[in-house]
C-alpha cells in the first residue's frame, strides 16, 4: 500500500486507489502493516511515473483511474457511509419491526389528532405490551422524532459530501489532474455526533 500525502491510498494488489476503511487494508494494519510513502521525484513531488517504475520492478504496472472512475469511487464511499450509518440507527430492530414504523406513526398522529380514529396496529401492540394507548402514542412518536432528527442529521452529511463532489466536477478552474486530487481528499465518513454510525 503506497499512502498519499493527501491520506489517499494505492494498492499495487488490486492496483486501484482505495479508502482506508477498505477490508484487505485494514486487515493488512491489523498484522503490523505499515504503507509505505508515495514515491517522489527529483523535485520532490510525489510522483506515478516514480511508482510506476517501482511497480515495474516487480513486473506490476500502474493503472491510475481516471476523473469518472476517481467520481464513482468517491460517490461509492460516501453513498455506503450513508447507507451504514442509516442502518446503525434500527441496529436494535428486526426489518420485520421496523417495516411497521409508518404505519404505526401515521397511526399515533390519527391518534393525536382524533382520539377515537381506527388505530388497529396500535391497539394490539398496546394490548399486548400491557400500556395504555396513549403511552404508546408518546413512544412512538418520540422514537420517530428522534429518527427523524438523526437520520436528517445523516442525509445532511450526505447531501453536503455530494454538493462537494459536484463543487469539484463543476470547477472550471481545475484540470482533471487537480479534480482527481480534490475528489481523492474529500472527506467519505457519515455518522452521528459522538463516533456513532
Amino acid at each position: 500500500y503506497w499512502l498519499r500525502e493527501d491520506r489517499t491510498l494505492y494498492s499495487s494488489r488490486l492496483q486501484a486507489d482505495i479508502h482506508d476503511d477498505d477490508v484487505g487494508y485494514q486487515a493488512w494494519l491489523g498484522q503490523g502493516g505499515v504503507p509505505t510513502p508515495y514515491p517522489r521525484d527529483e523535485r520532490g513531488a510525489e510522483s506515478a511515473a516514480e511508482l510506476a517504475a517501482v511497480l515495474s520492478v516487480y513486473g506490476l504496472s500502474l493503472y491510475l483511474p481516471g476523473l469518472g472512475e476517481v467520481r464513482y469511487g468517491v460517490v461509492s464511499a460516501i453513498n455506503a457511509a450513508f447507507e451504514s450509518a442509516c442502518a446503525a440507527l434500527l441496529t436494535d430492530e428486526p426489518p420485520s419491526a421496523s417495516a411497521t414504523y409508518a404505519t404505526q406513526e401515521a397511526e399515533a398522529e390519527a391518534y393525536t389528532r382524533t382520539p377515537s380514529a381506527a388505530t388497529p396496529m396500535l391497539d394490539t401492540l398496546a394490548a399486548v405490551r400491557g400500556i395504555t394507548k396513549a403511552e404508546l402514542v408518546e413512544r412512538v412518536l418520540r422514537k420517530a422524532g428522534l429518527y427523524k432528527q438523526a437520520s436528517g442529521l445523516l442525509l445532511g452529511q450526505h447531501q453536503r459530501l455530494m454538493d462537494l463532489v459536484a463543487a469539484t466536477m463543476a470547477d472550471t478552474s481545475l484540470d482533471d489532474a487537480a479534480k482527481i486530487a480534490a475528489l481523492r481528499a474529500l472527506p467519505t465518513h457519515i455518522g452521528l455526533p459522538g463516533g456513532e454510525s
